[in-house]
């Protein structure tokens, strides 16, 4: 009778041990779990106020650009941003760049006159997010840091060279970074095809495009 009362004893202990364990387990599963809440949390909070802070800062002083004229007119540059609620129907080409659904006919129309001139043309890039058009901009600003220069000038650099995020026709959906196939035809003819702009507010792009043909 004594040894069963032991083991009795011991089988109790055992399931209050192993309930302590559980208790703990459960706790330590619930500490861990607000724990990484908390992390994330803070994370995307930082990612967040940062995107904030910069979006203000490049667009700072900034008026936003006229959408009630014609979709074809509207301007955007150092000066005027795209609208936060500014919306188009985007077209996607057929390796994987998309473009605002209006201007697709007559892309489409220039490649095909290109086609029978014998040169073979692609948009090596059309529509941008503020995301992608931010990620280039920080790739710049990064880059001229690297070669030395302060933050401050870095970024002034850099401004000169891409469109400030809100600014670029790429987000628009309405400009194009047009490629040649130089397996088919010389970059020469492509820029023989498409004269370079030289205005002031048109002509980032237009350079980048130059600058992507002859690298």
């Amino acid at each position: 009778m004594e040894r069963c009362g032991q083991r009795r004893g011991y089988v109790q202990s055992g399931y209050a041990q192993k309930n302590r364990y559980r208790y703990m387990y459960k706790s330590f599963s619930r500490i861990a779990l607000i724990a990484l809440i908390v992390v994330v949390g803070s994370v995307i909070l930082q990612i967040g106020g940062r995107f904030l802070r910069q979006n203000i800062s490049f667009q700072a002083g900034m008026d936003k650009a006229d959408t009630s004229v014609e979709w074809n007119l509207i301007l955007v540059n150092k000066d005027y941003a795209i609208p936060d609620n500014y919306d188009m129907e985007l077209t996607e080409l057929s390796n994987g760049e998309r473009v605002d659904s209006r201007i697709y006919p007559a892309l489409q129309e220039m490649f095909d006159d290109a086609r029978m001139s014998g040169l073979q043309l692609f948009v090596r890039e059309g529509y941008r997010t503020w995301e992608d058009q931010q990620a280039i901009m920080e790739e710049r600003i990064a880059e001229y840091q690297a070669g030395g220069y302060s933050a401050q000038e870095a970024k002034k650099m850099a401004e000169s060279y891409v469109s400030i995020p809100g600014t670029s026709e790429h987000q628009l959906g309405l400009a194009v970074d047009i490629n040649a196939d130089t397996s088919v035809s010389s970059s020469d003819g492509v820029y023989a095809l498409m004269p370079m702009r030289t205005d002031t507010d048109l002509s980032k792009d237009t350079l980048r495009t130059k600058q992507r043909l002859q690298g």
